[in-house]
């Protein structure tokens, strides 16, 4: 009735798969019993999705509207909101982008994700996509 570290220690089995590293090992948060995952549920996975397609079509489809319009501005004023749209529509577009890059990877991963979660976590690709988010967030936030 106790769950055995792979480096021999036992544990109750109320530790294991608590969010809490028992062993040296992780083994008791990472084991078939836990299925850990970039993104935790079915409903985030499928929101991630749509929200992502969705923002990177639709403010590709914004930002091509609004760079043709530029030509055209006749007031500063006008350029000026055509250029924070633009703006806008970049930093959603990476937003979009962000999520589709973050699903296509729990995708593949599934429940491998525990196994190496600390090589994802120190892997160029993350902290490109972590970049990636903030920048986004940031140019939309105070464009």
């Amino acid at each position: 009735n106790h769950f055995r570290c792979k480096d021999g220690h036992f544990l109750a089995w109320s530790k294991v798969c608590d969010g809490v590293i028992n062993c040296a090992d992780i083994s008791d948060e990472c084991n078939d019993q836990c299925t850990k995952e970039i993104i935790g549920s079915w409903a985030l996975k499928v929101m991630a999705w749509i929200i992502g397609i969705l923002a990177v079509v639709l403010n590709i489809g914004m930002m091509i509207k609004n760079v043709l319009k530029l030509g055209k501005c006749r007031t500063s004023m006008v350029l000026l909101n055509n250029v924070l749209i633009l703006l806008i529509s970049l930093g959603d577009f990476f937003v979009g982008f962000y999520l589709i890059f973050i699903s296509v990877k729990d995708r593949r991963l599934m429940h491998r994700y525990c196994a190496i979660h600390r090589d994802w976590i120190t892997d160029q690709s993350c902290s490109l996509l972590g970049i990636i988010s903030t920048f986004g967030a940031q140019i939309s936030l105070f464009a």
